[in-house]
């Protein structure tokens, strides 16, 4: 996380629940958690509304790019029924260089708002399609 905060400028640290968010330009939220009783850094950052109704149809399409178009590693899933989808990265903090963390986490910022577009594509299809 020393590098993060070398990067940005700003003293990154998480908080009681081990998280730490982070606000990005383009309307982007991080969320870096530690997980428990490991190196591991889970990243998310959420693709759809909270709130945001997936139809069964759709939510299958969306998790479906998790084949065809995620690079290795990267994730889009759902925390459980009715939540937001979000994009997710599990990261071996106690083995990546700083430099390479850094670059996973440019690379993260950099797909999440082309999902959040082709998400909203799959929704203006499935309304079509209703229609």
């Amino acid at each position: 996380m020393g590098a993060l905060s070398e990067v940005l400028g700003e003293n990154v640290t998480f908080n009681d629940d081990e998280e730490c968010f982070l606000e990005f330009d383009g309307g982007i939220d991080m969320v870096v958690m530690r997980v428990p009783e490991s190196p591991f850094l889970s990243l998310r950052s959420a693709i759809t509304e909270t709130g945001q109704a997936l139809p069964p149809a759709l939510l299958q399409e969306a998790l479906l790019l998790n084949y065809s178009s995620m690079p290795p590693g990267f994730t889009i899933g759902q925390s459980e029924i009715g939540a937001p989808l979000h994009l997710l990265l599990l990261v071996d903090a106690g083995h990546e260089e700083p430099e390479h963390f850094i670059s996973l986490v440019a690379g993260f910022l950099e797909i999440v708002p082309g999902l959040r577009e082709r998400y909203q594509s799959l929704v203006a299809n499935h309304a079509e399609l209703a229609q």
